[in-house]
């Protein structure tokens, strides 16, 4: 069974995670703002997703609320990574 990608929200290291997620044959979706990860939500469905704290001007805990408001969203797990 192939496993579903996965939303990565994370400007800053983002290869050392790709190349992890990979080993586990995940695969990987990067996405440089809030507005184009939720966009990509509304096209398809994910299994996890990881967002920085701060993603450049905008917050990660905003976008992780707007995530959770989305009709199938409710359960995923959502990571939100602090450097």
């Amino acid at each position: 069974m192939k496993a579903r990608p996965s939303a990565v929200s994370v400007p800053s290291g983002p290869i050392e995670i790709a190349t992890r997620l990979s080993l586990r044959q995940i695969e990987l979706e990067h996405f440089r703002d809030a507005s184009r990860a939720l966009a990509a939500f509304r096209e398809r469905s994910y299994e996890l997703v990881l967002v920085d704290a701060r993603i450049g001007r905008e917050d990660g805990l905003e976008l992780a609320a707007d995530l959770r408001r989305l009709p199938g969203v409710e359960q995923l797990p959502i990571v939100i990574i602090d450097e």
